[in-house]
C-alpha cells in the first residue's frame, strides 16, 4: 500500500468521480482507476460502487475513508514535526562585540535567539577591536563586530554601518541631538580625547590634518567610561560615537551635537575567520545582529 493510493482514494471519495478527482490531482483517469483497483485488491474489499453518475463509497469504503484520513493526517503531522526539528538550532555561537555596542544589542540579541531557538547558546565576549581580531584569527570566536578591521590575517567581512561621531558635552537643555556644528568650530571645545594610538583618534587627526587644524586635548584617555565621566563632571568636551552615550543621553547627563563639514565617521563590519565556514547557527546570529545594528543606527539620532 502506498500513500499515493490513499490520497487518490480520499480525493475520489470527496469528488464522487474519477474525472473530477483527476482534475484536482492533475492525473489521467486511467492512472487513478488503476490506483483504486490496486488498493481494493490489497485490502480485499470493494471500495466504490460504480454508476452512471460517478462513484459512491461502499460501507467498507466509508470505514477505510475514516482510517485513511487519520493516516494522512498523521503523515502530514510527522512531516511538520521533522521540518520543525530540522529548523531548530542548537549548540553554541561565540560572538565578539565592542563595548560601545555591547550595551545596545547584547540583551536584544539574546532575547531574539531564545525566543526562536531556545536550545541555542550564545557566548558574548566584550573586547576592543584589537583583541577581537586576535580571537578571530585564532578561531576562538565565530564572528565579531569590528571597527575598520586591519591585520595581517585575512577575514571575511560584511559592511554594517557608518557610525557618526558626535561632539559631547555636559547636559544643556537647549542643545538637541539634531543641532549641528561644523568640524572646524567643534575642535576648540574638545579637551578630552583618546590617545593617538586609538582608532577613533586617528580618524579625527586625519580630518584635522586635511583641514590644516590642530587637535590639542588637555587629557588623553583610551577609556570611553573615563572620558564620559570627565564630561559629566564638567571637565570638558569630547567626541564619541552615540552608541556609547545611550544611557547618559536618556538620563540627561550629557548633550550631543552632530558634527558636519566634514562629519567624522567610522565604519562598522561584521567579520568571520576566513578559514572557518559559517554554519546555520552563525548565519542566524549574523542576520539577527545585522537587523539590530541597522535598527539602532536608524533610530539613534532621535534620542
Amino acid at each position: 500500500m502506498e500513500l499515493s493510493q490513499l490520497k487518490t482514494f480520499v480525493q475520489v471519495a470527496s469528488s464522487g468521480s474519477l474525472s473530477k478527482a483527476g482534475a484536482v490531482l492533475r492525473t489521467a483517469q486511467p492512472a487513478l482507476s488503476r490506483q483504486i483497483r490496486l488498493l481494493e485488491e490489497e485490502l480485499g474489499i470493494r471500495l466504490f460502487d460504480r454508476h452512471g453518475r460517478g462513484m459512491a463509497l461502499t460501507d467498507a469504503g466509508r470505514q477505510v475513508l475514516q482510517d485513511a484520513g487519520q493516516i494522512l493526517t498523521a503523515v502530514d503531522q510527522l512531516k511538520e514535526n521533522i521540518s520543525y526539528t530540522q529548523s531548530r538550532l542548537s549548540g553554541t555561537v561565540t560572538i565578539g562585540l565592542p563595548p560601545t555596542l555591547s550595551d545596545i544589542i547584547s540583551v536584544p540579541l539574546i532575547i531574539e535567539a531564545k525566543e526562536k531557538h531556545p536550545e541555542l547558546k550564545i557566548h558574548l565576549i566584550d573586547a576592543y577591536t584589537g583583541y577581537l581580531l586576535e580571537y578571530l584569527h585564532k578561531g576562538e570566536i565565530d564572528c565579531a563586530i569590528l571597527y575598520e578591521p586591519r591585520g595581517t590575517h585575512p577575514l571575511r567581512s560584511e559592511f554594517l554601518a557608518n557610525e557618526e561621531l558626535f561632539l559631547v558635552g555636559p547636559y544643556d537643555r537647549d542643545i538637541k541631538v539634531r543641532d549641528t556644528i561644523p568640524f572646524r568650530d567643534a575642535l576648540p571645545f574638545v579637551t578630552l580625547l583618546p590617545s593617538r594610538q586609538h582608532g577613533l583618534r586617528r580618524i579625527l587627526d586625519d580630518l584635522a590634518n586635511k583641514l590644516k587644524l590642530d587637535l590639542l586635548p588637555h587629557v588623553e584617555a583610551d577609556s570611553f567610561p573615563a572620558l564620559k565621566d570627565l564630561v559629566v563632571r564638567g571637565f570638558g568636551y569630547t567626541i564619541l560615537p552615540i552608541a556609547s552615550l545611550h544611557h547618559e543621553i536618556h538620563e540627561k547627563k550629557m548633550s550631543v551635537r552632530r558634527i558636519e563639514n566634514p562629519s567624522p565617521k567610522r565604519q562598522l563590519f561584521l567579520s568571520y575567520p576566513s578559514d572557518k565556514p559559517s554554519n546555520r547557527n552563525v548565519n542566524f546570529i549574523s542576520e539577527t545582529v545585522k537587523t539590530l545594528v541597522k535598527n539602532f543606527f536608524t533610530t539613534s539620532v532621535s534620542f
